[in-house]
């Protein structure tokens, strides 16, 4: 499954892997908020059943402007999206 907050970046991915014979599901969300995470998750256990593995990897950017803030964000999508509601 995967998941962004560009839904066109997603179809482009999820139409890449059908053209190589795989399936992609699609969902997009900020994984930075507490309830788009929950969304994404209940999403994925109705549709799967479970989740067996979650990788987490979402906010390589440069910093730009504020970089506290530039952190602080890229700590909240990395790391507490991933710990949130397993």
């Amino acid at each position: 499954m995967l998941v962004s907050r560009n839904a066109d970046a997603l179809d482009k991915v999820a139409k890449e892997c059908a053209g190589l014979g795989g399936e992609a599901l699609t969902f997009a969300a900020d994984m930075a908020g507490d309830a788009a995470v929950e969304r994404m998750r209940s999403f994925a256990v109705s549709r799967f059943g479970r989740i067996d593995v979650w990788v987490n990897c979402a906010a390589f950017r440069p910093i730009r402007g504020n970089a506290a803030a530039c952190v602080i964000r890229t700590f909240l999508v990395d790391d507490a999206g991933t710990e949130q509601r397993l």
